[in-house]
């Protein structure tokens, strides 16, 4: 165990102060988890905002995202990876049918469309349209800022 310099993901004020740009970390944080997930065959069980710190590297001036609380990991197969992989893309596709096939197969069931909503922060309307083709609403975005509050 050792200590970590930071403040919470979760923590615009202490990013603002230390001029950590938000949209910077969001980023990151994607491509650490994709590349966790997708490439690496493991994912961080606990991203919780405790969980995941943000800092300025004193001598480089680069942010540094830290990841805390190892305890919790899961091994992914590599038929979970590809499913997950082509249900993201049928996601940012709005390809449906692909939609309800891959989130079947990660065992949604019927719930599919839920698991879609669920699993994007959108709308089942962003779904349906693609996500990456519709704007995020400010009611999505309340509902984001509501889920963090609750941690």
């Amino acid at each position: 165990m050792e200590f970590a310099e930071g403040g919470q993901v979760n923590d615009r004020e202490y990013m603002k102060k230390h001029g950590i740009d938000v949209n910077e970390i969001s980023e990151n944080l994607g491509k650490i988890y994709s590349e966790m997930i997708f490439v690496r065959g493991f994912v961080h069980c606990d991203p919780h905002p405790g969980n995941v710190l943000v800092r300025k590297c004193p001598k480089s001036k680069k942010t540094e995202i830290t990841l805390l609380d190892h305890g919790l990991y899961q091994v992914l197969e590599p038929d979970f990876r590809l499913d997950y992989c082509r249900l993201w893309q049928a996601l940012i596709r709005g390809d449906m049918s692909g939609v309800e096939r891959y989130s079947r197969r990660l065992g949604a069931g019927d719930l599919f469309a839920l698991f879609a909503c669920v699993l994007t922060a959108r709308s089942w309307t962003a779904v349906n349209a693609g996500i990456s083709s519709v704007p995020v609403t400010h009611s999505e975005v309340g509902l984001l800022y509501e889920l963090q509050q609750t941690d």
